[in-house]
């Protein structure tokens, strides 16, 4: 009898035992999950100060040139510093004139972070970082466009023909273009780099075909630099029709092995009729693409109908570009007084048509709806954070909360002010997501693939 109490006491303490452990494995677990939420809510408070640190930090920057270290003149650069972060962010460059953005300018003080001189040989810059989000604020308010700090990069091809000689311009060279496109680009907020000119490319590519447009050979060799758009630019001083037409007939007994597709090229840039699509560069390349002693003439007539009409007055140097994606292509010439008015010209062309792209302007931002991310390769909290953060730095997007999570396929539920397909298209210029499938209007969501760097 007292072997069998002893017995079941012993079992009772076993129960007791077992179910003291179980609550302490629950409280603990409450612990370790209440834990990990401060944690990700300290976490996403910093990676949204890396990110538009990181991210953020080309958009919210202005640098203009500066007489001096004066009050009156640092209150002027101060100004034009504003003026450019707000045409960086929208993508409109007559942003200034807007009342509401016209004030806040005046009153940039508000906006601004920090700043600072910098000595560029002769020049003394000054330097500005303002709120990335109060800028934002502003557009959205005065309904304004708004463009995301994710923006496709590209890579240009230059060739400048200078008398009898063609030269490209590569990072290694040509300091002047090269200042010209960098600051351009800085100015509008994108990056757009030159070729490095090393032995790679001089092997695959030569000035001629930069000069002629053999823009097969620049998209393959672009591969190299991973960028989204390929700019090709052609630069000579204007001559009349018959000049420049015997100054390519003398540039081509120069040059017996230019191929004929590098000719084809040139014919379709020198053609101005040229559309920008695809596929109509494509028909207007075949027509032209004739008998040899019906080219000539044809490019004479083509030459005398456009030429009087679309150069302006004081024109010293023409340019033929070609920008495209891969997918579509823009053929055009421009006119100026010198290389790099032509070059400054090209990029802001170049990055107004990004701007009409990508820029979001929300006329009604009560019409919200919500859509759902399915992300797949989620393994930490590091990629959730880096997801959240990337996703609610957009304009179209509102509130992005994690909605569920099985094993490594995360579900975000994003508040959207926009069309997805607009995000998917913006979407596409962060290597890090890949889309596996496009929106879907049944399930309502967009399936993508994290791939961590």
């Amino acid at each position: 009898m007292q072997s069998c109490i002893k017995k079941c006491g012993e079992i009772k303490g076993a129960n007791k035992k077992e179910i003291s452990d179980n609550i302490s494995m629950d409280k603990l677990l409450g612990i370790f999950v209440t834990i990990k939420h401060w944690l990700l809510a300290l976490l996403m408070l910093f990676s949204t100060f890396v990110s538009f640190a990181s991210d953020g930090q080309k958009i919210n920057v202005g640098s203009v040139l500066i007489d001096s270290q004066a009050r009156s003149d640092q209150q002027q650069a101060g100004k034009s510093a504003l003026t450019q972060v707000f045409v960086k962010v929208s993508g409109d460059t007559s942003i200034a004139e807007n009342e509401v953005i016209s004030r806040a300018i005046q009153n940039y003080e508000q906006y601004l972070v920090s700043s600072r001189f910098i000595q560029n040989g002769n020049n003394l810059m000054f330097e500005a970082v303002f709120n990335h989000q109060k800028v934002v604020n502003l557009l959205k308010a005065a309904r304004l466009p708004v463009w995301a700090s994710l923006r496709p990069s590209a890579i240009i091809w230059v060739a400048e023909k200078s008398l009898n000689n063609i030269e490209q311009v590569t990072q290694n060279s040509s300091p002047l273009l090269n200042d010209t496109i960098n600051i351009e680009s800085n100015a509008r907020g994108l990056s757009i780099i030159t070729p490095i000119g090393d032995l790679d490319d001089a092997m695959a590519v030569s000035a001629y075909d930069v000069w002629y447009q053999s823009i097969n050979k620049l998209q393959t060799q672009s591969m190299r630099y991973g960028t989204d758009y390929v700019i090709n630019a052609s630069i000579s001083p204007y001559l009349e029709i018959e000049e420049e037409l015997n100054a390519i007939d003398e540039l081509l007994g120069q040059n017996n092995l230019i191929s004929e597709d590098v000719l084809t090229a040139d014919s379709s840039v020198l053609d101005g009729e040229v559309d920008s699509e695809l596929d109509d560069t494509i028909e207007s390349n075949e027509t032209l693409h004739g008998e040899p002693e019906d080219d000539a003439s044809i490019l004479v007539d083509a030459l005398s109908e456009q030429a009087p009409e679309i150069v302006p007055d004081g024109t010293s140097h023409k340019l033929d570009y070609i920008i495209t994606d891969g997918t579509e292509m823009t053929v055009d010439r421009l006119y100026g007084q010198s290389a790099t008015d032509l070059l400054s010209q090209l990029i802001n062309l170049y990055a107004d048509r990004l701007a009409t792209r990508y820029a979001n302007v929300t006329l009604n931002q009560d019409n919200v709806s919500d859509i759902e991310l399915i992300v797949s390769n989620v393994t930490n909290i590091s990629d959730y954070m880096s997801i959240i953060t990337l996703i609610d730095s957009f304009p179209m997007t509102g509130s992005v909360i994690l909605s569920k999570q099985k094993n490594d396929l995360a579900s975000f539920s994003v508040e959207m002010k926009d069309t997805p397909e607009k995000l998917t298209d913006i979407l596409k210029f962060d290597e890090r997501l890949q889309v596996v499938q496009y929106f879907n209007t049944e399930s309502n969501s967009i399936n993508l693939r994290w791939v961590a760097k």
